[in-house]
């Protein structure tokens, strides 16, 4: 009963905007819009009868936001690469083309989509357009709290990257010596003075009790800058740090670390990834 009462109540609504829309005079497009509001609930046929009735009528904007909708509920996970999303985004931009004012939910798809495929100015600007419909005086929608929200939150930061897509800067990392090496380090990190590198090291190496070959190892590590203003290579850090058994990650002061125990490393079988905390202090074995 709720859904026939939501479905209603959005049915008014279309209508209400639709006085602005181009005039529908074509009896077969109404029929089988009619038609298509009767079997709402196979959305199979719901679906057919909308697509059938703008075939007949290509100004039926009405009946383009119900397909955009119809499509985009349909999905009810965030994968925006999935077919039923891009069908909605295809029928809310027929949609609004024929009539700006049909939907100001569809301009939040829209923007939406863009996001995804980052066309972030075109997606600032589908932002815009759907927020800008709250502060209108003629409401002829209510429009969703919660889409406002996430509409605020999404223009704030399409505005950022269409920003820094527009103003490229030069970029040319290289490898640093001594630190980089033919394996893998990564979660790189530099004290405040520059003097000390945290990072992690990945390697693959044999075990006595290895039946399946080399197994992988991360380790702690940390380079010391030298006079010249290079790195060493790096060493693994002492105790506590790099338990037997475990793969270990870090990053500055505070130490953030997070040790993967494994009990059972031949078989890689971890009881649990921990987060852990801890700062310097003054000690006789393994200084961090």
């Amino acid at each position: 009963m709720k859904r026939i009462y939501l479905l209603f109540t959005l049915l008014i609504s279309l209508q209400a905007v639709a006085q602005d829309c181009p005039e529908i005079t074509n009896k077969k497009a109404l029929k089988l819009y009619d038609q298509a509001i009767e079997k709402y609930k196979s959305k199979a046929t719901y679906r057919d009868l909308l697509e059938e009735a703008v075939n007949v009528e290509p100004d039926f904007a009405v009946a383009y936001d119900s397909l955009g909708r119809s499509w985009y509920y349909i999905n009810k996970t965030l994968n925006f690469s999935g077919d039923s999303y891009k069908r909605a985004e295809k029928y809310f931009r027929q949609a609004v083309e024929v009539c700006p004012d049909v939907d100001p939910f569809a301009y939040y798809v829209i923007g939406r989509m863009d996001m995804y495929n980052s066309q972030f100015g075109n997606a600032a600007a589908n932002f815009r357009k759907f927020l800008s419909y709250e502060k209108r005086k003629d409401k002829e929608f209510k429009l969703n709290d919660n889409d406002l929200d996430s509409a605020e939150i999404f223009l704030k930061d399409c505005d950022f990257y269409d920003n820094v897509y527009k103003k490229p800067v030069p970029f040319n990392p290289t490898p640093l010596a001594n630190v980089s090496t033919s394996v893998d380090e990564y979660l790189g990190s530099l004290t405040p003075d520059n003097e000390i590198m945290y990072f992690t090291r990945r390697t693959m190496e044999a075990t006595l009790n290895s039946l399946t070959g080399p197994v992988e190892k991360e380790r702690f590590c940390k380079s010391v800058a030298q006079a010249d203003g290079s790195f060493d290579k790096g060493k693994p850090m002492l105790h506590p740090f790099n338990q037997p058994g475990n793969n270990e990650g870090g990053h500055r002061q505070p130490l953030i670390i997070t040790p993967c125990i494994l009990p059972f490393a031949e078989t890689r079988q971890a009881i649990a990834t921990v987060i852990y905390t801890t700062r310097y202090s003054v000690i006789t074995s393994g200084a961090i």
